[in-house]
């Protein structure tokens, strides 16, 4: 928990208990950066506090949250390691005391009779952030003792930070894993497991699931005349109709090739046709000037196949029934809704 002496520190350190630090650990980021702000500020009595983050790649740091003035134009203000005492804290992972008077180079501050505390915040070698102190109750200046303080919350602070930075790291890998790069819809195995959730809460809540089956008529043809690069084009303006043409909270995914599904919750066969149906004439009049626009000389439609849940239907029975439906609405012409039998 301990790393080097403040640049100006010459005594002892004591310990700091930070058993009430380890509750926010799970805490949503902007509560949890402010949570520390908080703290530590308070821990020494510093009237003014500010938590600077770094990028992933740490070329620069965010201010993320604040504590007194400076409001709120402080917070989101860009440091670059290494300039100021916030930069500086964070390049050296060491703390750093600044005399009262000027910011040292830091964008709205200036420091007050005591001076600034700038103490990393550093788990396993990598500095995570930088909390900035000044303004202490009485205008006396930072000693030793704030600093342990600090370190000791600051050790906590960066585990937290830590375990955050995890947790984006793994958001970002499951959703490179679920989403299909080309529409940035959800792919067939990230629908399939939101598909087992929707069902389920539908069981629970007594409320029907539809799932409608989208198969652009034809599209192999586009492919033939236009290339590859055209289709791509189709495909992604295709999807962005589809996400404009439902509700907030219905889930559009690529099945794979022409082939695209919507999961949608809490709808029954009609509200589920009718969402279906204004997405069938928008795909028909998709062209130039659409947005984004189909490549020149492009139309195209799609067919559709609906089916809604029963509270004993399991995923890959829906899945099959709007297949039919789907394969029925082709064998009747393409370019129309079908509702699939029992629905």
């Amino acid at each position: 928990m301990n790393g080097p002496s403040a640049d100006r520190a010459d005594g002892g350190r004591r310990p700091v208990n930070v058993d009430g630090f380890v509750h926010e650990l799970a805490a949503p980021r902007q509560d949890l950066h402010q949570f520390i702000v908080d703290t530590i500020a308070g821990a020494v009595s510093a009237r003014r506090a500010a938590l600077a983050v770094p990028d992933d790649a740490g070329a620069e740091l965010t201010v993320t949250a604040t504590r007194g003035s400076p409001a709120p134009p402080f917070t989101g203000s860009v440091i670059a390691p290494g300039v100021g005492v916030i930069g500086r804290a964070f390049a050296t992972r060491r703390p750093l005391l600044a005399s009262a008077g000027g910011g040292h180079g830091e964008p709205g501050l200036t420091f007050p009779a005591g001076g600034c505390l700038s103490v990393p915040l550093v788990a396993r070698g990598a500095a995570l952030g930088v909390v900035a102190l000044t303004g202490r109750d009485g205008d006396r200046p930072f000693d030793e003792a704030d600093l342990s303080r600090v370190r000791g919350l600051a050790a906590t602070a960066a585990l937290a930070l830590a375990c955050e930075r995890a947790t984006r790291a793994r958001d970002r890998l499951a959703r490179a894993v679920a989403v299909d790069p080309l529409t940035g819809l959800l792919n067939r195995g990230g629908i399939d497991a939101r598909l087992r959730e929707e069902l389920d809460r539908g069981r629970r809540h007594r409320e029907p699931v539809a799932l409608v089956a989208i198969d652009i008529d034809r599209f192999k043809a586009v492919n033939d005349a236009l290339g590859h690069p055209a289709g791509d084009a189709v495909l992604r303006g295709l999807a962005a109709i589809f996400r404009r043409s439902v509700r907030a909270f219905d889930l559009c995914a690529r099945f794979g090739g022409d082939e695209f599904a919507v999961v949608m919750p809490r709808a029954a066969a009609a509200a589920a046709c009718r969402i279906a149906e204004r997405i069938r004439r928008r795909v028909q009049h998709f062209g130039p000037d659409a947005v984004p626009p189909a490549p020149p000389g492009v139309r195209v439609t799609a067919s559709f196949g609906v089916a809604v849940s029963r509270p004993d239907t399991s995923p890959s029975a829906l899945v099959e029934s709007a297949d039919r439906a789907l394969y029925a609405a082709k064998a009747k012409g393409r370019n129309r809704v079908q509702l699939g039998a029992g629905g």
